[in-house]
């Protein structure tokens, strides 16, 4: 579903300094701190993009 809004596909991939986070398959199982910034700079880009 993730790819359906737009986010960024973590399966074979770790951010420098994450190692647990919902959008990396089976790492998480609560929402993180950086699941939110995550979204917060996918709401960004979607902003700024069509002007929500």
């Amino acid at each position: 579903m993730r790819h359906t809004f737009g986010l960024d596909d973590f399966d074979d991939w770790t951010p420098t300094g994450q190692s647990s986070f919902i959008m990396k398959a089976g790492s998480a199982t609560r929402i993180t701190e950086f699941d939110s910034w995550m979204l917060r700079d996918w709401w960004r880009h979607l902003k700024s993009r069509y002007g929500y």
